[in-house]
């Protein structure tokens, strides 16, 4: 019996280390899971808000019968703004497409009231009263953070008024422009996935509108008042804002 038990234990050294061995090449050999990662295709819809400003003040020169009266600083808007977007996206392995839309209600303005002569006041303002864009995105994505470029159409309601008085008479030139203006829109920014469903963004834009040069029949004394350069209606945004994106499952990767 003794020498049976000897027997069974010196087989079991042997072939212990053997079967050890190869359960360890199976599991090897077994493909491994990938972890979850964030989709970001679907309809999605949100909120932002932000900040507006241009970064140039033109001179204005104002002309009488074409002759220079005088030139001054313009106008340099800035505000904030809010409002919202919606757009829908597709992801093909870490690169994302989609189309998007927002809409904002802006107080990015400027206002200003100089004596600009000895007998001429100029009063000048500029209101961005809401502007809004349609856009094409493209990015990248790292798991829940998408990094992404933009670019589109843009369009914004302007009211740009200058005001040309004198001191000794009643005669006045007003200079205003009120319209919708389009142009384009260009930028980029970074968005975090928080969950399923849910997304935050910080977001820059550069808006490109042309400008615009006011014309006035009636002046202070007599003639035509141009205000001789361009406004610059071009503006710039960053903003912060918040995603709902319907129907957007976390999947595993194989």
């Amino acid at each position: 019996m003794k020498e049976i038990a000897l027997g069974a234990y010196v087989a079991l050294l042997g072939f212990g280390p053997a079967a050890f061995a190869a359960d360890m090449a199976v599991k090897a050999l077994s493909p491994p899971v990938a972890p979850a990662y964030y989709d970001w295709s679907g309809f999605y819809i949100g909120g932002n808000g932000g900040w507006g400003w241009q970064d140039r003040r033109p001179d204005i020169t104002l002309m009488n019968n074409f002759a220079v009266i005088v030139t001054t600083p313009g106008l340099k808007a800035s505000g904030g703004f809010g409002g919202g977007q919606a757009g829908y996206s597709w992801q093909q392995g870490p690169i994302v497409i989609g189309l998007e839309a927002d809409i904002q209600a802006s107080a990015i303005k400027d206002a200003f009231s100089r004596l600009v002569d000895p007998v001429d006041n100029l009063a000048g303002s500029r209101n961005i009263d809401y502007f809004g864009t349609v856009r094409g995105r493209v990015g990248a994505t790292v798991n829940n953070l998408l990094i992404y470029g933009t670019l589109g159409f843009a369009y914004a309601h302007f009211t740009n008024t200058e005001l040309v008085t004198t001191t000794f008479s009643s005669l006045s030139a007003n200079l205003t422009n009120t319209s919708t203006k389009t142009g384009v829109a260009v930028g980029g920014g970074l968005e975090y996935g928080l969950s399923r469903n849910w997304s935050v963004r910080a977001e820059y834009q550069y808006i490109g509108i042309p400008g615009d040069s006011l014309i006035a029949a009636v002046v202070p004394p007599n003639g035509i008042v141009i205000s001789g350069n361009r406004l610059t209606d071009n503006f710039q945004t960053v903003r912060v804002g918040v995603n709902y994106r319907f129907g957007t499952p976390v999947v595993a990767k194989y």
